[in-house]
């Protein structure tokens, strides 16, 4: 739910992930239909790389069935009918245009609101926009009782030496939940470390890497919540913690696939 067909996030490591990975081990039973309502639900992507999600499917013998468009689509049944082929061509590639389309308009749109805040100092309040560690307030964001939280794991890391996976038991044995009420884990601690909104930056180009382009950042765009220091002194624990290892792994840093 929620992730991109567009730039493929749902096929890396969403639920259409989960269903391949489950055909792949055999958990799903070969000639079983996967079904959805539209082309555009299983990809927005390319031509080419949309028939290589699709040849993946037919690899595991897991047909794809298309409601808006009445057919269950298998491998025979694409090689043998060619106005099949043009139809299911016509539809990824409307796919793909209609995405490319909204994302250029939606970049747009955030060029606006960069416009708002640069020349009038006008925030963006919106709860989608707003860090869970605030609230939308008028004219500007406050911090929330979770900004205390967030400062906290911040110097678990920065003070008392404590690992992602340190800071996580800590807060689930005390019962703590995420914003989201899920249990902590490293990973999610790593992305409250990791999060210059902290600090009140604003990043508005988040694929700039992806894009080629350069770092858009907005300074005191949100409220400041640790000092300079205190996320520094976090960020060179963090920094020291992965030196060390990599020394135990002969100069190189090393990651936990896991």
């Amino acid at each position: 739910k929620g992730l991109s067909a567009y730039h493929g996030k749902h096929w890396r490591k969403g639920s259409l992930k989960v269903f391949v990975d489950a055909a792949r081990e055999g958990r799903i039973p070969a000639g079983s239909v996967l079904v959805v309502e539209d082309w555009d639900r299983f990809s927005r992507r390319k031509s080419s790389v949309s028939h290589e999600m699709l040849n993946e499917l037919f690899k595991y013998d897991i047909s794809l069935g298309i409601v808006r468009e009445n057919v269950i689509v298998n491998r025979d049944l694409l090689d043998n009918d060619l106005v099949l082929r043009v139809r299911l061509e016509v539809r990824i590639e409307n796919a793909q245009e209609k995405s490319a389309g909204m994302s250029h308009k939606l970049r747009q749109v955030w060029r606006l609101r960069k416009k708002d805040w640069d020349e009038d100092g006008k925030r963006f309040l919106t709860k989608a926009n707003c860090p869970y560690w605030c609230e939308v307030g008028y004219k500007e964001f406050i911090p929330n009782e979770h900004a205390l939280l967030i400062e906290r794991i911040f110097k678990m890391r920065a003070y008392e030496g404590k690992g992602g996976s340190a800071i996580a038991k800590v807060l689930n044995a005390e019962d703590i939940p995420t914003a989201t009420g899920k249990t902590w884990t490293q990973a999610r601690v790593a992305r409250v470390l990791g999060d210059e909104r902290v600090l009140g930056r604003k990043l508005w180009n988040k694929d700039w890497k992806r894009d080629g382009e350069q770092p858009e950042v907005s300074e005191d765009y949100y409220p400041r919540i640790i000092s300079e220091e205190l996320f520094n002194a976090a960020r060179r624990a963090t920094d020291d913690a992965n030196d060390r290892k990599g020394k135990q792994g002969g100069g190189e840093k090393r990651l936990n696939i896991f």
